[in-house]
């Protein structure tokens, strides 16, 4: 795997300037590292607003940046926005870069987190067509960086919007956009129109089996649909899209939780049958919505108990409004078939997100996420104070996560000469347990003796040198504790 020179992370007082860290990556396979000591790409910005979080949990923040499919199809994207780079994250609470791997040309990628797979924590993400965000790939890869792992999901290929392991990661959750011909005369369209139906599958990730194969087209007429054929024709690619599912989860007693943004609909799923057991919202919701209870093309809906759903209310699409964006969690009576609104987290700054967006519960009972094209990461308290807040670039992040993580590259760390020939920068694409940079200078390679320490400031750290350069250097990077746990080949100053 090729390698190039880092340019760094620059940081300054209450501004992180996200330095690239890239790793130099093709199209991956099933196998090998997705991890490089550098590489070079425009860095955009990060700016911490806010961050009040006090005896928080240790954990890293997990998001993607540059062109996002999940924006494209619903035309949230600029021509300049569509021609940018496209990677994932890993950063801390103050911007620095821990990790990041950027997209081959002409792809995207999105919906980096932790999860388990086979009893360890892994990384996952989504990566694919970055015209329109429907045909991909969902990978898993080790603490390494190594893909251990994929789910091509059949000719269709795997969907941006959800890709979640359960049982212990023995299966995957993951959306399918499938094309297939319709009648859409009911909505305004063609007899014989073409429209993408949305597919919810669980697969075996070992044996690439199908457990559970849903069609919306089977149960959920189009009619239900907010959106019409004319609304879709500029941004899919011409293909109706009435449905637009976005997440997946699974309820506490196994039934199937889906979103629709299209229908403005969540679905509760037999998990044996695919038969709808109940929808809440839309226009034939079988629960009644109870007062300050209103949700529209909503992501990332989930039920922690039996009796709460929670979702991102985006409350509009870009075209129709219905309010601010918000975190809503609702009281589910299945004896009355009622709802009643617990709480409605919207964000002071009045961010509306018109696609994209999630809530995460943390251990402390703070809720994080993304709230998508509105370009803000945040955290709240229980009583709805934010902690934490973050302006990210103009493309947003699909989802954020706030998670713990222990990486240990495979590669070993790199030490790139400054251009002024006074710094030196240490770098380690993904190296989670590095604390200090040591470096050593000598006349020879072979002769080398310490000549100075800095503290670990993101995977590419810069450290000033006492001198123009000259002779040999060599970086060395140091734990907690104090112990060498990596060291770059010796370098010449030339």
């Amino acid at each position: 795997m090729a390698s190039h020179r880092c340019r760094g992370l620059l940081s300054t007082a209450g501004v992180a300037v996200l330095g690239s860290v890239i790793a130099a990556c093709g199209s991956p396979g099933t196998s090998g590292s997705t991890s490089s000591s550098a590489a070079s790409a425009v860095a955009p910005t990060y700016t911490v607003n806010v961050n009040d979080v006090a005896g928080a949990t240790g954990g890293y923040v997990f998001f993607n940046e540059g062109t996002s499919p999940a924006s494209a199809v619903v035309g949230q994207r600029s021509h300049d926005e569509r021609r940018a780079s496209s990677r994932v994250v890993i950063a801390d609470k103050k911007g620095r870069v821990v990790w990041s791997r950027t997209a081959p040309p002409g792809q995207s990628m999105a919906d980096l987190e932790v999860q388990q797979f086979h009893g360890k924590p892994v990384l996952t993400w989504w990566q694919g067509n970055l015209a329109s965000g429907q045909s991909g790939v969902d990978y898993i890869a080790d603490e390494h960086y190594q893909i251990v792992a994929t789910i091509p999901a059949g000719p269709a290929g795997a969907n941006i919007h959800e890709f979640r392991l359960t049982d212990n990661g023995e299966h995957a959750w993951i959306t399918i956009y499938q094309p297939i011909t319709a009648d859409l005369t009911a909505v305004g369209g063609a007899k014989d129109g073409t429209m993408y139906d949305a597919v919810v599958q669980e697969i075996d990730v070992a044996t690439k089996k199908v457990l559970f194969d849903w069609h919306a087209s089977q149960h959920v007429p189009i009619t239900d649909s907010f959106i019409s054929p004319k609304d879709t024709v500029d941004n899919s690619g011409g293909i109706y899209d009435p449905y637009h599912v976005n997440a997946i989860s699974l309820a506490p007693d196994g039934h199937v939780v889906v979103s629709m943004r299209h229908t403005s609909t969540v679905y509760n799923l037999d998990p044996t049958t695919g038969a709808i057991d109940s929808q809440i919202g839309g226009k034939r919701s079988s629960f009644a919505l109870g007062k300050g209870v209103q949700f529209s093309f909503q992501h990332d809906a989930e039920m922690p108990d039996a009796t709460t759903l929670r979702l991102f209310n985006n409350n509009s699409d870009g075209q129709t409004t219905n309010g601010a964006s918000s975190i809503e969690w609702i009281h589910l009576d299945t004896a009355t078939h009622t709802t009643t609104l617990i709480r409605n987290q919207t964000h002071p700054g009045n961010v509306r997100a018109t696609a994209m967006g999630n809530a995460q519960m943390l251990p402390n009972g703070d809720v994080f996420g993304s709230w998508g094209t509105g370009n803000h990461i945040a955290e709240f308290t229980p009583t709805g104070q934010m902690v934490y807040d973050v302006t990210l670039a103009p493309t947003g992040s699909y989802r954020a996560y706030y998670q713990p993580w222990i990486g240990e590259p495979t590669g070993v760390p790199e030490a790139v000469l400054g251009h002024d020939g006074m710094t030196i920068r240490a770098t380690w694409n993904g190296a989670t347990r590095v604390t200090q940079w040591r470096v050593l200078h000598g006349s020879s390679a072979a002769n080398l003796t310490p000549l100075t320490t800095a503290a670990w400031n993101g995977a590419s750290t810069p450290i000033t040198l006492r001198q123009k350069a000259s002779g040999y250097y060599q970086v060395e990077a140091l734990d907690s504790a104090g112990k060498v746990i990596g060291r770059s080949v010796p370098l010449s100053a030339g």
